[in-house]
């Protein structure tokens, strides 16, 4: 284990030394960046004609909306804070107990 960890870390050091002394002779004149165009992108040309998607789908639209107030909603229950607080006693009361106690 010591012996793969030595070596890795050579090997490490010595790829890190041999990059520092490839950078030293490569050029560091300023070179400009070119920037290839795509004139046919920028171009102005007619719209599209439309295209019906949904041909041949099981997928059928109407026209219109139907306001909120026409669909039908279930009745909201509320229950009180203190209905909830009752129900979770009684759960907690109801639930397994240990039968191992520890004490320090």
């Amino acid at each position: 284990m010591r012996t793969t960890l030595f070596v890795l870390f050579l090997f490490l050091l010595c790829a890190t030394s041999s990059f520092c002394q490839y950078a030293a002779t490569t050029s560091s004149q300023v070179t400009p960046i070119q920037i290839t165009g795509h004139p046919e992108h920028a171009s102005h040309v007619d719209m599209a004609a439309s295209q019906v998607v949904l041909q041949d789908s099981s997928y059928y639209h109407e026209k219109g909306e139907r306001p909120l107030w026409d669909v039908p909603q279930a009745p909201r229950v509320e229950i009180s804070l203190g209905e909830v607080a009752r129900r979770l006693r009684k759960e907690q009361a109801s639930a397994k107990k240990s039968t191992t106690v520890w004490v320090n």
